[in-house]
């Protein structure tokens, strides 16, 4: 969704982007109703781009290849997974990370000065995700959202307990590996006092008024309140983690620190650090400086294309087709081992009373066939729910 947003955005600024993606979904639906060309096949770019925005290494080594007199910038929202990893080229005339950590993986992955490589955070288009009418006093509903989360993990059963013993009322799970993703997030967040995420998730659910603890599979930071909130900006990523936090007693403290007072000012805080329009005028200026540092000549020798580059963008391109299916295959096989793991979990069979943890998830969402970074179309309610 960030190239999704970053294109309508340009595009209603009167620049013509292209996206390219070897694999394609349901965001080529969304781009195509913006009037932006989406394509999975370099060779159907007539003429060649004034720069390249490159994100995730295969298919912007590809991208840069095929075009080799074309500047590029290559932005790095992460240090994890393998697709985050920040390529080597000679195009790349500008890196953007979106953090000081994501910008220390680059300086020590690709030899730049740190003084080179820009610093532009995670957005949020504010006109879409607006802040909830109200935030109330005692949190009752609580989500986690993240893709990578599978609906029988620790992290689910720990949430899980911690909302009982909180007293919380209701838990909902959102996400590709528990097979019940979001395409309109803005839509369904606001239904829910707490939300567990990390990254650009949990950005989007302290924009709209939830209070957001910072958290996946892999541990727990906080929760992000007004104490903390400018140290904490810029590590809502997986980096914050620690793996001993992953534990229903410290998820309950941290669920008992809500305040409605200070979720309504983390939310007036992060929507100032994190305007679409603000990052769009950010890229703007990192573009021009990587134009400037690319030859004219070398920009416009497009007919001068070495035919061996061009070839290489194409293998680089039908390579990472390629392993995104293979990926894709294991998404799927991800559910199926939750699924029988939660078939044969004890606590499926005998829960105490109070205690009862998270035995279905529906998949009404899921139907939609949606591939959002961050969830599929419908309501929020189906969904994973504490007895």
């Amino acid at each position: 969704m960030v190239i999704l947003d970053l294109a309508k955005e340009f595009r209603r600024r009167g620049h013509f982007p292209i996206a390219f993606s070897t694999k394609l979904g349901q965001i080529e639906k969304e781009l195509k109703q913006a009037c932006i060309p989406v394509v999975s096949n370099l060779d159907a770019i007539g003429n060649a781009p004034d720069i390249i925005h490159g994100q995730h290494h295969l298919e912007a080594m590809a991208a840069m290849a095929y075009f080799h007199d074309t500047p590029a910038v290559y932005v790095c929202h992460g240090w994890f997974p393998w697709v985050e990893t920040p390529p080597v080229f000679s195009n790349i005339k500008k890196y953007v990370a979106v953090g000081e950590l994501t910008r220390e993986h680059i300086s020590n992955s690709c030899a730049v000065k740190r003084e080179d490589i820009s610093i532009i955070p995670n957005f949020v288009d504010l006109e879409k995700f607006e802040v909830r009418k109200s935030i109330n006093k005692v949190p009752v509903n609580a989500a986690i959202f993240g893709n990578g989360i599978g609906k029988n993990s620790t992290l689910v059963r720990s949430v899980a307990e911690a909302c009982n013993l909180a007293g919380m009322k209701r838990l909902d799970l959102f996400g590709l590996r528990s097979g019940n993703p979001i395409n309109n997030p803005q839509e369904v967040l606001p239904n829910y006092d707490i939300v567990f995420s990390v990254g650009r998730c949990a950005i989007e659910a302290m924009a709209v008024g939830s209070a957001v603890i910072i958290c996946d599979e892999s541990g727990v930071a906080e929760m992000v309140r007004p104490e903390n909130m400018s140290a904490m900006f810029g590590r809502f990523g997986s980096s914050s983690l620690r793996k001993e936090r992953l534990n229903a007693d410290f998820l309950c403290r941290e669920i008992r620190k809500y305040d409605a007072a200070g979720v309504r000012q983390v939310t007036d805080w992060i929507r100032e650090k994190v305007d679409l329009r603000h990052a769009a005028d950010r890229y703007e200026s990192v573009y021009r400086e990587a134009i400037g540092r690319a030859s004219i000549e070398t920009r416009n020798n497009v007919s001068g294309r070495d035919p061996r580059f061009v070839d290489v963008g194409k293998y680089i391109a039908s390579l990472a087709a390629t392993i995104k299916g293979i990926e894709a295959e294991s998404h799927g096989l991800n559910r199926l081992v939750d699924e029988l793991q939660g078939q044969r979990s004890p606590a499926n069979r005998s829960t105490p009373p109070n205690r009862q943890l998270p035995a279905m998830v529906h998949r009404q969402h899921a139907q939609s066939g949606g591939d959002r970074h961050s969830g599929a179309e419908g309501k929020p309610g189906g969904a994973t729910h504490i007895q």
